[in-house]
């Protein structure tokens, strides 16, 4: 894949992207779910409102990445 691709909104549900070059992708809205982005460089990515539901980034280059946020931690119930 080239650099500073236009991802929005695509459906890449089960690709296998280890070891690509996405520096500066843009994968807003997309769908990522069980993406494997393990080595690849994402380098200025933005995943923005993406789906990443077991999307696994082992290894992966993330500077500068935006959109990556951790889930908050659930409350306990009383």
């Amino acid at each position: 894949m080239s650099q500073d691709a236009c991802l929005c909104e695509a459906n890449l549900e089960n690709a296998d992207l280890r070891d690509a070059r996405l520096e500066g992708a843009n994968f807003r809205d997309a769908n990522l779910e069980r993406v494997q982005f393990e080595r690849a460089n994402l380098t200025n990515a933005c995943f923005d409102h993406a789906n990443l539901e077991r999307a696994t980034f082992h290894e992966a280059n993330l500077y500068r990445v935006k959109g990556l946020t951790m889930p908050a931690p659930e409350t306990p119930q009383e």
